[in-house]
């Protein structure tokens, strides 16, 4: 497998649970911190993004007023530590992209051309 599959696997991976995200936080995993650390190799070497998706995926200190709220918030942050990882991984998200990683939770699997 090349580079390029192996980053866009692991986005898409990010991408799944991030579509994933409710009111309560994530587990703190030793799966998702290992992934979160492969792509990190591979980046430009800015730990904060991939920081940024931690602290959103797994964040419990914030009382949300309701589910639907707490639900958006946790997504919203973590997909937009998601771009920042991307951007640091040099993949831009093009619209072909994301419609790429729109398709994963339903079992297509990613493309990884334009890359």
């Amino acid at each position: 497998m090349d580079q390029t599959r192996a980053i866009t696997i692991g986005l898409a991976a990010l991408y799944c649970m991030s579509s994933r995200a409710k009111r309560e936080p994530f587990m703190p995993s030793a799966e998702l911190r290992a992934l979160l650390a492969l792509l990190h190799l591979h980046s430009d070497g800015d730990r904060r993004p991939f920081d940024a998706y931690w602290r959103s995926a797994t964040q419990t200190d914030i009382d949300y007023p309701s589910e639907l709220i707490a639900s958006v918030c946790r997504r919203n942050g973590m997909l937009a530590a998601w771009h920042d990882i991307a951007r640091s991984l040099g993949t831009e998200a093009t619209i072909d992209f994301m419609a790429s990683m729109a398709r994963v939770p339903t079992g297509e699997p990613p493309r990884t051309g334009g890359l």
